[in-house]
């Protein structure tokens, strides 16, 4: 920041706390730097195949510049809003992500009380409700990723940024917390999150 010029253009892509990116967002419009929180979704395989999408916030009309310039990275780009809006979504996109891996886990455990076949359950969940959050537990559930592609600690980082936000009770998010404390209590801080599913 110290040695930024007035006209230049700050992106964040990392996940931040709504109160520093809004923090971040003021100091820059004090020195005349445009800012944008830009955080991404698309993991690892989005990363690698420069098809992530970016989740932005801040100036409208300032984004069409920069735009050319992140095709480099990125198959698309959403507007939120103002700065600070990019991140707010981000947030509330892990929150759903993960009652839908948690979910998931919880209908597989519930099978198998049922005595049910495993595996014909997994299949046919994927299949119908299915969807990429489902398919992605289901896969996970079945065999461990070889990487990390959204690690315990990173999600549980995530979810506390989230709960800060909210204003009323957020009984999902706190049943998704607990279900994350249980694997970081396993040293599971590194692990892909979805396997959390797996502990008992």
């Amino acid at each position: 920041m110290k040695g930024a010029d007035p006209g230049k253009i700050l992106i964040v892509c990392a996940t931040l706390s709504v109160e520093w990116t809004e923090k971040l967002a003021g100091l820059c419009a004090k020195k005349g730097i445009t800012f944008f929180d830009m955080p991404m979704t698309g993991s690892r395989a989005g990363a690698e195949s420069g098809k992530l999408v970016l989740l932005v916030g801040g100036d409208r009309e300032k984004l069409s510049k920069v735009k050319p310039v992140l095709k480099a990275i990125s198959g698309e780009v959403l507007y939120f809003g103002k700065a600070g809006a990019g991140m707010k979504y981000k947030l509330i996109l892990n929150l759903l992500q993960a009652i839908h891996v948690f979910g998931m886990g919880e209908a597989l455990k519930l099978a198998k009380d049922a005595n049910l076949d495993i595996k014909a359950v997994g299949d046919a969940l994927s299949v119908r409700p299915g969807g990429l959050a489902t398919n992605m537990a289901w896969k996970n559930y079945q065999q461990e990723p070889t990487q990390t592609n959204f690690s315990v600690e990173w999600i549980t980082k995530d979810l506390k940024y989230a709960k800060k936000l909210s204003k009323s009770p957020t009984l999902f998010l706190n049943a998704a917390l607990k279900r994350l404390q249980k694997g970081l209590k396993k040293s599971m801080h590194q692990k892909d999150w979805t396997l959390v599913n797996k502990l008992t």
